[in-house]
This record gives structure tokens, C-alpha cells and sequence, in this order.
């Protein structure tokens, strides 16, 4: 696991973090991959705080009807959907 902290001016509830990362040793690990590599990253940008989970695993590939409805509403994997959550992505 590496970590690139460059922002920490920022809070977040606890354990927020951690079922995310542990999807990705979950979903990114397998007999058939090299080495699990995770990276934690954090920026501000100019209006929120960016935290970004990445990992060198396998991926998946979405069935095109989902790819057509993420492409329509632009979301980000991990954005807010519901305005009651917004203030843990901001």
C-alpha cells in the first residue's frame, strides 16, 4: 500500500475509508494477478478535498445498457448521490 497525502486540511467519518479499500483487496487479488498494489491519494482541488482509491487489480467491464446510463448522467464512481451524504466528498 502507498499513500500520496499531499491535502489533510479535512475530515471524514470514521471508517469511511475502509470498506473501499478493502474492496479492492477483495475484487483486486487472485491466483491469476501479480502483486496487489493500492495507492491512497489526496488533493484539494479548487472547491472540495479529492481522496482517490486506486489499485493495479483486474477491473471489470459494465454491461453496455450501465456504461449508456453512467455516460448520461456523468457521475463519478464515489461522488455524492443523495445531498444528505454531499458533505463527506466536499
Amino acid at each position: 500500500m502507498s499513500y500520496d497525502i499531499q491535502h489533510t486540511d479535512f475530515s471524514l467519518p470514521a471508517l469511511t475509508l475502509q470498506p473501499i479499500v478493502e474492496n479492492a483487496v477483495k475484487h483486486g487479488t487472485g491466483s491469476d494477478y501479480s502483486r496487489l498494489e493500492i495507492l491512497i491519494h489526496t488533493e484539494k482541488t479548487a472547491d472540495e478535498s479529492l481522496i482517490t482509491v486506486e489499485d493495479n487489480g483486474p477491473g471489470f467491464t459494465m454491461p453496455a445498457e450501465d456504461l449508456n446510463k453512467n455516460s448520461q448522467t456523468e457521475e463519478r464512481s464515489g461522488e455524492a448521490k443523495e445531498p444528505r451524504t454531499a458533505f463527506l466528498y466536499r
